[in-house]
Parts: C-alpha cells; structure tokens; sequence
C-alpha cells in the first residue's frame, strides 16, 4: 500500500510538473488570438455590412482598385497559409481565415456591382506584381520563424497602403466602408505580428508606412 501511495503520488507532481512547462507557451498563444477577437468587428466580417443594394455605377478607378485589393487580400491569405504549414503557428492561422473573410468581402461587393473577377487556384494572382510578390515572400517566411513574421507585418503595412489609397479615391460612402472595415482589421493584423515579434526580442521596422503613422496605429491598440 505504502509503494502504490508512493507511486501516485510521484504520478500527481509529474503531471503538475508537464502542465507547469506547457501552460506558459499556450496562454502566450491563446493571448496573441484572444487580442485579435477582440477587434472581429474591424475586419473579419465586413462583408456583412455591406448591404444588399448597389449604390450607382463604380468607376473604372473604383473597379480597379478593388480588384487590387482582392488580389492583395488573396495574396496575405496565401502566404499565411504557406506560413502556417511551415511553423504551425496558430496566429498565421487565425490571421489567414480572417484575410479570406476581407477577399470574400471585397468579391462580393465586386459581384454586387456587376464586376467579373476571376478565380485562382493557391499561390495563382490575377496581378504580375503579387505573383512575383508571392513568391519572394514565401522564401523569406520559410528562413526562420521570425522572418515569417517580418514579412506578415510587412504585408499588412502594404494593405494598409493600398487601402489608404483607394479610400482617398472614392467617394462612394459603401465602398468606403468597406475599405474602412478592412483596414482596421489590417491594422490590427499589424499590431498581433509586431507584438509578437517583440515577445521574441524583434523590433519591427516599417517599410510601406512612415514610422509616424507606424507608431498611430501601435499606440491606438494600447489599453
């Protein structure tokens, strides 16, 4: 009775020993998805809030960038995924559902105004530029955790850009929106890799927005 009392116990502090090592890397985890839950609303399901009903007609600028920004969004999607299959990090995960959610926004509110749009099979972009992109990037990620990190960063510094960009070409309130929603999730995409990146002794640079606007967004994800 004594040698089973013995060996129960030795079970018991063993276990306590396992979920002492394991809890401290999975609340890490759980913190980086928990933090982008709570912002859904900026960017994972923006395609709820663009109503039923066509406004006008777009113009050819208002059609070519939300093309873009289809591609662009497909293209971040992409390459998480490629992330995730390479390091099996769930944030690239979380964070590739989420882009295919801003695609499928973008693609129906294209279809809503009666804009074609093509279909593409995984790591296939309808622009040169992001196939070219894709490609490059997916190499850098595939180095070391910490690039593929770098280069998710380095992708929602880039939609944020664009998205920047055709807003201040658009007047059309629903469309606007709808880049609105989508940048918000972005920069909250932005603050997830570069939080992490820290957490692992990285300091990120931004390279497709200015360190002033780079800073705005860090600061305004602060609680």
């Amino acid at each position: 009775m004594s040698f089973i009392r013995t060996v129960f116990c030795l079970g018991v502090v063993g276990l306590q020993l396992i979920v002492f090592l394991v809890m401290p890397s999975l609340a890490s985890e759980n913190a980086i998805i928990a933090e982008d839950n709570i912002h859904k609303g900026d960017g994972s399901n923006s395609s709820l809030n663009l109503g039923q009903k066509a406004f006008g007609n777009l113009t050819e600028e208002e059609k070519d960038g939300l093309l873009y920004m289809s591609d662009e969004e497909k293209l971040a999607g992409d390459v998480y995924y490629a992330f995730y299959s390479r390091w099996n990090l769930l944030t690239f995960s979380h964070i590739e559902s989420e882009e295919r959610n801003h695609e499928e926004s973008l693609r129906t509110f294209l279809s809503r105004y009666g804009v074609g749009h093509p279909n593409k099979g995984l790591g296939e972009f309808s622009n040169s530029s992001h196939q070219s992109l894709y490609v490059t990037l997916v190499q850098k990620g595939n180095s070391t955790l910490n690039d593929a990190l770098g280069v998710g960063a380095m992708i929602e510094e880039l939609d944020i850009s664009d998205l920047e960009k055709y807003m201040a070409q658009t007047e059309k309130g629903d469309l606007r929106g709808t880049y609105q929603t989508l940048l918000n999730g972005s920069e909250n995409h932005l603050r997830i890799y570069a939080s992490t990146l820290k957490k692992h002794g990285v300091e990120h640079s931004p390279t497709s927005i200015n360190q002033t606007r780079y800073t705005e967004i860090m600061r305004s994800g602060a609680t």
